[in-house]
Order: C-alpha cells, then structure tokens, then sequence
C-alpha cells in the first residue's frame, strides 16, 4: 500500500490528536520519562497504520521517533526530540508541517504531554497503557497537565513487535473494524481516518463496533436496552413534523425516520457484534452516508449513530436516541466534515410519542366502543344525582366548576374558571359522536377540533385517549389524555391531583363561586395595598437622595458674571472642537482603511495576474516539452521502421540464396516496442507551495503504448527522495511534489510494467 501525497503529511499530523492511559507505577526517567525505554524498539498499528520505531540519534541527547509506511517500509516521517531548557520538559521537531514542534512536559507517570508551539496547539499524550502498549491519544491540557482525554482509536495504539505481538493484535483489531463498511476494502485506512472516526462525544467505559470487536454471529438482533420498550409503533414527533420507528427485521434492528410529509429520510440497520453480542455494528445509514460508520451505546438509555460523507471533509450526521419517561428523544445534529473537527450546521431536539393509532372497529366492536363513549359522558352528566338534585362538579375552593349536559345527538360542557379581574370566564365546548370510527370530536370556539375515545374502563377509571390531528401535536394530545375517576360524589382528573371535583347542587355552586370572588377581590385590594405602599416607600426614598443631592451639588451663581460666561464659552469651544477632532480621526481612520483595502484589492489583482502568468508559462513549457518528446519518439519510430526494413530486406536476400543464416534475423524482430525512455520524457519542473514554504513538483506523461512504472526522486537537504507511480496508463499524466525539495536536481526512471528489469535509483 502506498501513502502518497497530502494523506500521508495529513494522516502523520492528524495521528498526534491523542488522548491518555494510566499505567502501572514505575521509576520514572525524570528527563525523558516513558520515552527512555523506547529506544531499539519497534511497534505497529495493524497492517493499514503506520509502524513506529526509536533510535537515539546521540544517546541521551536527541531521540529519532520514525513513521514507517506499510506497504513499501519507506520512512515517510520522522520527529527529533531532545530535552527542552526546562527541567521534566522535551521539545519534538516534526519533519511535517513546515517543521512544526510540541513542546512537552514529562508527567508523574512517566507519560508525556505535548502541546504545539504556536495558534495551532494539537494536544496529545504519548505513553503505555496497562496493557504495554504504546498509545497516542486527544487531550486538553492547563499548566502542563491533562485536564481530559479521550480513548484511542486503531490507529493510535502500537502494538511492540519485539514483545512477541508482532502487530497481529494489532491486525486483527484493524480487520474486524472494518466489517460492514464497503469502502473499507478498496480504500487505504490512515491513522488520521481512524482518528476521525473516533467522535469528540464517545464514552470512554463504551466501544464502538468500529473499535474492532468482531461481529457476532446472526440472531434475533441486538439487545436494546433501555430503547426496547420503544420496538414496534412508529413514534411520533411532539411537534408533528416527523416519526421514527425501531423494529427487528432478518435478525438486526431497523431505525427507519420520516419527514413531516412521511417520506422516508432513510434508515439505519444494526446488528450485535462482540463475542457477547452486546456491541453494536452499523450495517446501513440514513441520510445517504456510507463513510465511517458508527453506533455505540453512551449508558443504558443513550445510543448514539454517526455517519460521514468523507474523512477530512464533506458532511455527516449525528444521531442520539435518549430513553426518557414520557417518550423517545431524538437529537439530531448536521455536520460540517473539517480537517480539524465537525462543526455542527444545525441541532434538533425532539421528542417522539408512542401513540397507536386508533383501532379500526367493526359490528359488535365498534358498537361496544360507541357504548363506552357515550358511558363516559352520561357518568359526567351524573344522571341520578342530576334528577334528583340538579347541580355540577365544583372544586373546594369555589374557583372553577365543570357542568355537563345531553343535547340531541351529543352533549354540552361548559367549563367556569376564576381569573383575572376577579371574574368568572366560561368555555362551552359540544360533543359530537362519530359512531363509524368510535370517537367524539369535542368543537368549541377559539380552539382546534379535538378527537377522542375511551381507551378502556375498570368500571370506575376512565381511560381517555387524544388523537393527534389538524391543531393537535403529539405533545398535545399526550398531555391531554387523561384518567378519570368519577363517583357519585367525586370527580378527579388523575393527570392533576388537585384537581378533585365535588358535586354540588346548583345553589351551593352559586354561594361558593360568590365567596371565591370575594376572597379574590380581598386579595387583590391586599395586593394593590402591599403595592401602594412600596411605592410610597420608594417615592419617599428617592425624594431624600433628591434633598441630599441638591445639599451636595455646588450652587451656580444667580446672575452668572462675565468670568463665569467666558468659562462656559471656553468650555463650549472645547466641546465643540474635541467633536471636530473625533469626526475628523474617524475619517482619517476611515480614509486609511479606503487606502488598505485598495492596496490589498491591487494586491489580490497583481498576485492573480502574476500566477495567471506562471500557470501560462507552466503550461507553454509542458506543451513543448510535450511536443519535443513526440518529435523524438517520432523520429525513434522512423529508425525502428529504416532498421526492421533493412532486417528484412537481409533476410529476403538471404533467403533466396538460401543461406543457413536466413532465419538469423528474426531475433531482431523479435522486439519492435520503443524503450520506455523514449516515450516517456523527462519531467517538467516548477514550484510546489506548501503554505509558507515552497518546495518543487515534476510533471510527466507516459505517451507510450502500454502502462509503465515511473520513479521521481526530488534533491532535498538529507539526500535523494524519491516516489514511485505503478501502473500509469497511456497518455495519462503523473505529477509528484515535495515540500523539501531544495532544487538541487531531479531524477528520473522508467519502466514498463510487465518488465522484470528493476527501476533505475539515483
């Protein structure tokens, strides 16, 4: 495998967002703490991550950390560390990144924390974990120590080959991470789409599917914990404008999620994994992403889901399902996929409602179901009692009453509060009976049509159940549903205890809401009382800050004198002109930034037009670099066509003198494919930039016939670089760069890729 290009520079700096791991107490080095054991030694992060070995380059005074590529053994990186000034600390020079360094501080453990020189700070610590491993792991950091950390992914945890694991601990994790994920098997993993798959927001006591448990076998799905009493109805958003369903299909558990207009926004599909089955693996994802797929649970009531459209950017999406009392929380953030991070485009909160829909009833069913109905508002209506002593369900206090009634086909509620004003406000509300579905719709003014039913009856609880519909959200109707208990006595509304009405005749009703108006009257009058009161208390309080104010403040002459009116003149000039100064500095500061922003425009322009030039030039080079290399391949041609005509002619000649040589020539026809060299040209050279610094790129096409194998080495301060392009197709064209090429020379090779001949070295 090969790591090429700004993967292998991003995958390297991307690597040292670690987090941290105790280990066992142990005599610490106090200069290079955990790091004084490294040296000799060797470690992998699986056959996809990077190889890490140490070396001392002077022993005890610079240590040599290198990343070895996988695939072809090439160092692609390397840090020098050495002691900082400071006692405990160490300062690491990366060979990435312009040189970037980490200053870092020796902890009591022996772990290092480091912590980047400079706006970019790329925290990290790098230590042994309890297992012996090394690991390099995200932190945040305050006075040279970790304040939190989180865990390591499969990318930066080395497994030491020298202790015997020879990375296979290493392998296997990486292998079984990616099960389930497509692209896994044709795109090359680096540490930093590792790294990227690790969330910000993981438990560290929880691991993902993506951490390398192996899938369990199929079954019955996976367990749910405190989300299972949420498989099988859809659950409605609270406010209308979606759903969600969990349900188990062919032995894994479907999540499938609806827009307001019930399309279907997707659907993920998990299975257990882990030797317990207890993990999770995500096998499909809603919202069309299909990268970095990942599903873990955060405690028992908490799973969370996360899926991406690219590693380093793109966007995602992460989904939370928290189990709570009164229904399934659905948070669901939009992502913007950064080099550093995800940034949240949008956050939603909701809640979801377990509401069946209402049973479609026939014959006797429906018939029972319209009984019950109407049972309900006959034991409101209290019909014994009613005929016997006319009156209503009144509360204690006498501030609200509820009197029902039977009209033709229906009935008539009307609800009495005591508001403001001390005045009663009535609501009138009818029921009308659906008798073809089973329910009433309860109409009133200044409020939407609300449908019900009863649910069910222990002959002395009411179950009623609120559909949602036109007006009614799914929060509403929850909370509007109800338990009544209705007595001939009593009348309680079990979603508010204190609630608890009595029947009493119509006169009594009359005598207890006139006192309950008098009681809130006493109150007010006491309130408004209370009031004038403190506002007295504050009128009198700011009259005598007045008083002492007017005592304190000095006194103006009555008739000012001539002195006292050039004062104040004097004083009115110098207003006036530190009003003139302060316009006349705004538009000085505005005419400076006017000229700023013009140089900067010219700036851009003459930049634009320089680079205009350069990538002109660039391209007039190419195209006659491209079109002496077709000269030459062309005049090639012409002398192997002179030279096979010649063979030939020979060979005619000999062939009817019937000389025993005849057939000599054929072995130079044996190859009539032009050399590689001559089809392939020398590169074309300009600058690479590589943020501040500017390094060199080589640009070459292979005009031949047939794929070849191209090898560019670029001069740079500690020697030769070189990089390697397998497989370049006809008339395709291959462009390498190198930040710390120094101009010192490039070199070229070729091949054709069926050749056995080994690619030339400089």
């Amino acid at each position: 495998m090969q790591l090429t290009g700004w993967k292998r520079i991003l995958g390297v700096a991307l690597l040292y967002l670690g987090g941290y791991a105790a280990v066992e107490a142990a005599e610490v080095d106090p200069v290079w703490g955990q790091y004084a054991s490294l040296p000799g030694r060797t470690a992998a992060a699986g056959p996809e991550g990077y190889r890490l070995r140490w070396y001392w380059a002077r022993e005890g005074e610079e240590l040599v950390q290198e990343y070895v590529n996988p695939g072809d053994g090439r160092v692609v990186h390397s840090d020098h560390i050495r002691p900082d000034t400071a006692p405990g600390t160490l300062l690491l020079t990366g060979s990435y990144m312009g040189g970037k360094q980490w200053r870092g501080t020796v902890q009591e453990d022996g772990q290092v924390l480091f912590v980047g020189v400079g706006l970019l700070k790329l925290v990290y610590l790098a230590g042994f974990n309890d297992a012996g491993q090394w690991e390099l792991r995200r932190a945040k950091a305050k006075d040279g120590r970790p304040v939190s950390v989180e865990p390591p992914t499969r990318y930066n945890r080395f497994f030491f080959e020298a202790d015997g694991g020879t990375g296979q601990d290493a392998a296997a994790v990486a292998e079984a991470g990616t099960a389930g994920n497509e692209d896994s098997a044709t795109q090359p993993r680096l540490p930093a789409e590792g790294l990227a798959a690790a969330l910000p927001d993981e438990a560290a006591d929880e691991v993902a599917d993506s951490s390398g448990v192996a899938a369990a076998a199929p079954g019955p799905g996976p367990a749910m914990r405190g989300l299972e009493r949420f498989i099988g109805n859809r659950l409605l958003a609270a406010d209308g404008k979606g759903a969600v369903q969990l349900r188990r299909e062919g032995g894994h558990l479907v999540i499938e999620l609806w827009d307001q207009d019930g399309q279907s926004l997707g659907r993920y599909v998990l299975a257990a994994a882990g030797r317990k089955g207890d993990k999770l693996q995500m096998l499909e994802s809603a919202f069309g992403y299909k990268r970095l797929l990942n599903a873990h649970w955060f405690g028992n009531d908490q799973l969370r889901l996360s899926s991406y459209s690219g590693a380093f950017s793109g966007y995602g999406v992460r989904l939370r399902l928290v189990a709570r009392a009164d229904g399934l929380l659905v948070i669901r953030e939009n992502l913007d996929v950064g080099l550093w991070g995800d940034e949240p485009l949008s956050v939603s909160r909701t809640v979801h409602y377990d509401l069946p829909p209402m049973p479609v009833l026939e014959g006797e069913a429906l018939a029972a179901q319209n009984a019950l109905n109407r049972g309900y508002w006959q034991a409101l209506v209290n019909s014994e009692r009613n005929a016997v002593e006319p009156g209503q369900w009144l509360l204690p206090n006498g501030e609200a009453a509820i009197q029902v009634s039977e009209t033709t086909g229906g009935f008539r509620s009307r609800y009495a509060s005591l508001g403001y004003g001390s005045a009663f406000t009535e609501q009138l509300t009818t029921v009308v009976f659906d008798d073809a579905t089973g329910t009433w719709t309860v109409k009133g003014p200044g409020q939407p049509d609300i449908r019900e039913y009863v649910e069910a009856f222990d002959g002395q609880t009411w179950n009623v159940r609120t559909l949602p519909g036109q007006g009614v959200t799914p929060a509403q109707a929850i909370a509007h549903s109800r338990r009544v208990v209705v007595t001939a006595h009593t009348l309680v509304l079990t979603t508010d205890t204190r609630r608890q009405f009595q029947w009493m005749p119509n006169g009594e009703v009359s005598v207890a809401m006139t006192n309950a108006i008098r009681r809130k009257q006493a109150r007010d009058q006491q309130w408004m009382a209370e009031l004038r009161q403190a506002q007295a208390e504050a009128a009198a309080r700011e009259a005598r800050w007045a008083a002492e104010a007017a005592e304190a403040e000095w006194n103006q002459p009555a008739q000012p004198s001539a002195a006292w009116l050039a004062l104040e003149r004097a004083v009115d000039g110098a207003k006036a002109r530190e009003a003139q100064s302060r316009a006349d500095l705004h538009a000085t500061y505005a005419d400076v930034n006017r000229r700023a922003a013009e140089q900067r425009a010219q700036q851009a322009a003459a930049e634009a037009n320089a680079r205009a030039a350069r990538d002109a030039a660039h391209a007039r080079e190419v195209m006659r670099q491209e079109e002496l290399a077709r000269q030459a391949r062309e005049r090639e041609r012409q002398a192997l066509q002179a030279r096979q005509a010649a063979s030939q002619a020979q060979a005619y000649a000999a062939n009817a003198a019937g000389t025993p040589g005849a057939a000599a020539p054929a072995s130079a026809q044996a190859s009539t494919r032009e050399r590689a060299d001559a089809c392939v040209g020398q590169p074309v050279t300009s600058p690479h930039q590589c943020g501040s610094t500017s390094g060199l790129k080589g640009i070459v096409s292979n005009e031949c016939g047939a794929p070849v194998d191209v090898r560019m080495c670029f001069m740079t301060a500690g020697g030769w670089d070189c990089q390697v392009r397998y497989g370049l197709a006809p008339h395709a064209t291959w462009e390498p760069g190198l930040c710390s090429a120094n101009g010192g020379g490039v070199f070229r090779s070729v091949r054709y890729s069926d050749s056995k001949e080994p690619l030339a070295t400089p």
